[in-house]
């Protein structure tokens, strides 16, 4: 009987002591699966401030990058606004030094220009046999005792002997004459247009000099 209460209380204190061991055991598990539990939140937490920051810094990269097309296309807009501007303001400076060569006919002055026209065209080409292009509009200034009065000049200041005539043909200018040598395909072209536009070139450099200082 003693012997039987003695295995008994072996018995209880072996399962006592397995429960224990079982608690020990399950309390580390636990344990251990709060802290594997811990362990992934906190990497998660890491993981989603990570990638919350590389998405915030890609998203300011973009509005840096979108603000700076933007300022460039504005920088851009207005400088070829300026460009445009001045571009006009040269156009304009052109359109209004021809309108002030076509004003020269008007002007007492103007038979004194054709007199220099011809005799710089008639010096250039020398020929001694010449056919005066004019505009109709200038058949007043231009008559035989007008070439007649250049044709001395050449003669007693030149040296040369010439014969002008004016050509049947007339041309369409703001002013000035185109000259031909009578049978030959040699012809100075001195009208106001030919010259401006000869001086139209180093005329717009000036502009563009003064306007893109």
């Amino acid at each position: 009987m003693a012997a039987t209460l003695d295995n008994l209380a072996k018995l209880e204190l072996l399962k006592k002591e397995i429960f224990q061991e079982a608690e020990a055991a399950s309390q580390q598990t636990v344990g251990d699966a709060e802290n594997k539990k811990n362990q992934l939140i906190e990497e998660g937490k890491k993981k989603v401030e990570q990638e919350f920051k590389e998405e915030l810094s890609k998203k300011r990269q973009d509005v840096e990058k979108e603000t700076m097309r933007k300022m460039a296309a504005i920088n851009l807009e207005a400088s070829m606004k300026k460009l445009r501007s001045k571009a006009a303001l040269m156009q304009q400076a052109v359109d209004d030094a021809k309108r002030e060569l076509e004003s020269i006919r008007r002007g007492e002055n103007y038979p004194d220009y054709l007199k220099a026209l011809i005799l710089e065209a008639v010096l250039e080409l020398k020929e001694e046999d010449i056919e005066v292009y004019i505009d109709a509009r200038d058949e007043k200034v231009i008559t035989k005792d007008f070439l007649s009065s250049i044709e001395i000049i050449l003669t007693f200041t030149y040296s040369l002997v010439v014969k002008l005539e004016i050509a049947n043909e007339r041309i369409t200018t703001a002013g000035g004459v185109v000259i031909r040598a009578r049978n030959k395909n040699v012809l100075c072209n001195n009208t106001f247009e030919e010259r401006m536009n000869l001086f139209d070139g180093t005329f717009r450099q000036l502009i563009a000099q003064e306007l893109f200082k």
